[in-house]
Protein backbone atom coordinates (compact mmCIF):
# COMPACT_ATOMS: atom_id res chain seq x y z
CA UNK A 1 0.00 0.00 0.00
CA UNK A 2 3.27 2.38 0.55
CA UNK A 3 3.86 2.86 -2.97
CA UNK A 4 0.48 3.41 -3.77
CA UNK A 5 0.26 6.00 -1.65
CA UNK A 6 3.58 8.08 -2.91
CA UNK A 7 2.97 11.08 -4.47
CA UNK A 8 -0.58 11.45 -4.34
CA UNK A 9 -3.06 14.03 -3.30
CA UNK A 10 -5.48 12.46 -0.18
CA UNK A 11 -8.18 14.33 1.15
CA UNK A 12 -8.69 12.89 5.25
CA UNK A 13 -12.13 13.76 6.35
CA UNK A 14 -12.21 14.15 10.16
CA UNK A 15 -14.81 16.95 11.37
CA UNK A 16 -14.53 16.38 15.08
CA UNK A 17 -13.62 18.95 17.84
CA UNK A 18 -12.45 16.08 20.20
CA UNK A 19 -9.28 14.26 20.92
CA UNK A 20 -9.50 10.99 20.61
CA UNK A 21 -8.05 7.68 18.82
CA UNK A 22 -9.30 8.79 15.59
CA UNK A 23 -8.02 12.14 15.41
CA UNK A 24 -4.80 10.44 16.40
CA UNK A 25 -5.16 8.27 13.70
CA UNK A 26 -5.48 11.15 11.08
CA UNK A 27 -2.03 13.14 12.43
CA UNK A 28 -0.42 9.52 12.44
CA UNK A 29 -1.71 9.00 8.57
CA UNK A 30 -0.56 12.52 7.80
CA UNK A 31 3.39 11.75 8.92
CA UNK A 32 2.88 9.03 6.72
CA UNK A 33 2.49 10.28 3.67
CA UNK A 34 4.27 13.32 4.40
CA UNK A 35 7.31 10.30 4.47
CA UNK A 36 6.19 8.84 1.33
CA UNK A 37 5.56 12.36 -0.51
CA UNK A 38 1.94 12.63 -0.25
CA UNK A 39 0.13 15.40 -0.14
CA UNK A 40 -2.83 15.32 2.83
CA UNK A 41 -5.55 18.03 2.76
CA UNK A 42 -7.34 17.82 6.29
CA UNK A 43 -11.10 18.47 6.22
CA UNK A 44 -11.41 19.77 9.97
CA UNK A 45 -13.74 22.00 12.49
CA UNK A 46 -11.92 25.11 12.36
CA UNK A 47 -9.69 25.90 16.08
CA UNK A 48 -10.28 22.16 16.61
CA UNK A 49 -7.27 19.76 18.18
CA UNK A 50 -6.79 18.67 15.05
CA UNK A 51 -6.93 21.81 13.29
CA UNK A 52 -3.85 22.47 15.61
CA UNK A 53 -1.86 20.05 15.29
CA UNK A 54 -2.52 19.72 11.46
CA UNK A 55 -1.60 23.53 11.64
CA UNK A 56 1.81 22.56 13.55
CA UNK A 57 2.66 19.74 10.56
CA UNK A 58 2.04 22.43 8.15
CA UNK A 59 -0.62 21.00 6.20
CA UNK A 60 -3.74 22.30 4.17
CA UNK A 61 -6.72 22.60 6.12
CA UNK A 62 -10.27 22.88 4.56
CA UNK A 63 -12.83 23.58 7.27
CA UNK A 64 -16.02 22.41 8.00
CA UNK A 65 -19.08 25.45 7.93
CA UNK A 66 -20.52 25.19 11.09
CA UNK A 67 -19.05 24.27 14.18
CA UNK A 68 -21.01 21.23 15.07
CA UNK A 69 -21.36 17.69 12.62
CA UNK A 70 -24.19 15.97 12.23
CA UNK A 71 -24.26 13.88 9.26
CA UNK A 72 -28.59 14.22 8.52
CA UNK A 73 -28.39 18.10 9.25
CA UNK A 74 -25.14 18.97 7.89
CA UNK A 75 -25.88 17.88 4.09
CA UNK A 76 -25.43 20.86 2.15
CA UNK A 77 -22.40 21.84 4.15
CA UNK A 78 -20.51 18.86 2.56
CA UNK A 79 -21.42 20.50 -1.14
CA UNK A 80 -18.35 22.04 -1.30
CA UNK A 81 -16.94 18.59 -1.50
CA UNK A 82 -16.70 18.08 -5.55
CA UNK A 83 -15.10 21.72 -5.73
CA UNK A 84 -12.37 20.59 -3.03
CA UNK A 85 -11.53 17.41 -4.54
CA UNK A 86 -11.01 19.07 -8.12
CA UNK A 87 -9.40 22.17 -7.05
CA UNK A 88 -6.80 19.77 -4.98
CA UNK A 89 -6.65 16.63 -7.83
CA UNK A 90 -7.44 14.44 -5.01
CA UNK A 91 -6.68 10.70 -5.32
CA UNK A 92 -8.62 9.31 -2.75
CA UNK A 93 -10.58 10.42 -0.02
CA UNK A 94 -10.06 8.85 3.99
CA UNK A 95 -13.01 9.55 6.32
CA UNK A 96 -12.84 8.84 9.77
CA UNK A 97 -16.17 9.80 10.71
CA UNK A 98 -18.71 6.69 9.97
CA UNK A 99 -21.68 8.42 10.61
CA UNK A 100 -20.53 11.00 7.93
CA UNK A 101 -20.68 8.09 4.78
CA UNK A 102 -23.95 8.84 3.14
CA UNK A 103 -23.00 12.91 3.03
CA UNK A 104 -19.59 12.02 2.05
CA UNK A 105 -20.52 9.42 -0.35
CA UNK A 106 -23.58 11.20 -1.92
CA UNK A 107 -20.96 14.30 -3.22
CA UNK A 108 -18.77 12.01 -4.08
CA UNK A 109 -21.42 10.43 -6.68
CA UNK A 110 -19.63 11.94 -9.80
CA UNK A 111 -16.02 11.28 -8.62
CA UNK A 112 -16.35 7.11 -8.83
CA UNK A 113 -12.70 6.84 -10.47
CA UNK A 114 -11.73 8.49 -6.53
CA UNK A 115 -11.87 5.18 -3.96
CA UNK A 116 -13.36 6.11 -0.79
CA UNK A 117 -11.88 4.56 2.51
CA UNK A 118 -13.28 4.39 5.83
CA UNK A 119 -11.56 4.20 8.91
CA UNK A 120 -13.50 2.59 12.14
CA UNK A 121 -12.48 2.98 15.35
CA UNK A 122 -16.10 2.09 17.29
CA UNK A 123 -17.52 -1.02 18.42
CA UNK A 124 -21.37 0.60 18.18
CA UNK A 125 -22.53 -0.17 14.56
CA UNK A 126 -25.52 1.81 14.57
CA UNK A 127 -24.71 4.27 11.82
CA UNK A 128 -23.75 1.88 9.64
CA UNK A 129 -27.05 0.00 10.17
CA UNK A 130 -29.43 2.32 9.25
CA UNK A 131 -31.60 1.98 6.57
CA UNK A 132 -30.62 5.02 4.63
CA UNK A 133 -26.42 4.59 4.69
CA UNK A 134 -27.45 0.96 3.33
CA UNK A 135 -27.36 2.29 -0.14
CA UNK A 136 -24.32 4.38 0.29
CA UNK A 137 -22.56 2.09 2.02
CA UNK A 138 -21.65 0.20 -1.25
CA UNK A 139 -19.44 3.18 -2.06
CA UNK A 140 -16.63 2.40 0.46
CA UNK A 141 -14.05 0.77 -1.19
CA UNK A 142 -11.97 -0.40 1.94
CA UNK A 143 -12.09 -0.41 5.99
CA UNK A 144 -9.28 0.23 8.07
CA UNK A 145 -9.93 -1.03 11.92
CA UNK A 146 -7.61 -1.47 14.53
CA UNK A 147 -8.63 -4.96 16.23
CA UNK A 148 -10.60 -7.52 15.04
CA UNK A 149 -12.53 -7.28 17.92
CA UNK A 150 -14.24 -4.26 15.41
CA UNK A 151 -14.15 -6.03 12.45
CA UNK A 152 -15.66 -8.96 12.94
CA UNK A 153 -19.02 -7.92 13.80
CA UNK A 154 -18.38 -5.18 11.09
CA UNK A 155 -18.07 -8.04 8.56
CA UNK A 156 -21.06 -9.71 9.48
CA UNK A 157 -23.56 -6.42 9.06
CA UNK A 158 -21.67 -5.51 5.71
CA UNK A 159 -21.88 -8.70 4.83
CA UNK A 160 -18.47 -9.16 3.31
CA UNK A 161 -17.19 -11.90 1.68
Amino acid sequence: MIDSIAKKNIILICPTIYWSTRERAVVRDILLLQQENAVAVVYCIRDSYLDLKAQELKVERIYHRGGFVHPWFDWFKFSNLGQVIKKYDIELVHLYVPSLVMPVAFFMRKFNQIPLLLSYFEKNHRSLKKFFAGPMIHRIDGILTPSDQIFGPLEKILNLP
